[in-house]
């Protein structure tokens, strides 16, 4: 699949932009701190909390804002926002198979996607996959591909279609304690997780969840205390495409 050389937006306008351009130059995740938990805080401090408030004037009157990002460690691409019929619609857009929604809440609506919904716009995450791999820029290429197309943005190409999508709510995200945090297992992404399973031991106390359920972005390797371990997704709907 791809766009021919040369193609031109039908009508409207697309802004694309690196956001932290500093850590990419230093190799990193972030400077000071997530800049996706860095939005919407008056009294914040540090490299990207300035940053965001420099970002924040560039979307308005945006109409729609999706936010490619990739992972750390092998991810099920999906995407994330809010649960409005707007969101959905855009995410019936991107050609991703799973949609979760709850990050928000649990994350104090500091993420970029929220500056966007304040602003009237709507706004989603798509996780392309694992930083490096080139699968994950062909995701991040089909998803845009798969957007601009629905919006009538791009002269017709032929998109591969899914047979149905599903919405995972995220019940709750579980946070280290301690340093002495470890998964039983290398769980990737959207992985069962058994009513009862043991998933995870913090300081020896065993971490478990009553009912089944998906786990979503486990951070794989050494957390401090405070830091988001995974999120706890439970499946709402399954629909078809």
């Amino acid at each position: 699949m791809s766009v021919k050389q040369g193609d031109r937006l039908l009508h409207g306008r697309l802004l694309t932009l690196v956001a932290n351009l500093e850590a990419v130059r230093l190799k990193r995740r972030f400077v000071d701190c997530d800049l996706n938990r860095a939005f919407g805080k008056a009294n914040a401090f540090g490299y990207e909390s300035q940053l965001a408030h420099r970002l924040a004037p560039h979307l308005v009157g945006m109409d729609y804002v999706l936010d490619l990002h990739s992972t750390s460690a092998p991810t099920q691409p999906f995407c994330a926002g809010a649960l409005t019929k707007r969101h959905l619609e855009m995410f019936r857009m991107t050609g991703l198979e799973v949609y979760t929604h709850g990050w928000e809440i649990h994350r104090r609506h500091t993420m970029l996607i929220d500056e966007v919904n304040r602003l009237n716009a709507v706004g989603a995450i798509a996780e392309c996959g694992k930083t490096g791999d080139p699968q994950t820029d062909q995701v991040a290429y089909t998803t845009v591909l798969h957007f601009l197309q629905e919006l009538k943005m791009l002269s017709p190409v032929k998109l591969q279609s899914l047979k149905s999508h599903t919405v995972v709510r995220i019940e709750q995200t579980v946070r280290a304690r301690t340093e002495n945090f470890f998964f039983t297992r290398n769980f990737k992404n959207l992985d069962l997780v058994k009513a009862g399973e043991v998933v995870a031991y913090d300081d020896g106390k065993p971490i478990t969840h009553p009912d089944a359920f998906l786990i979503a972005m486990p951070t794989q390797g050494k957390l401090q205390a405070g830091d988001e371990a995974f999120g706890v997704g439970i499946i709402e709907q399954t629909f078809s495409a």
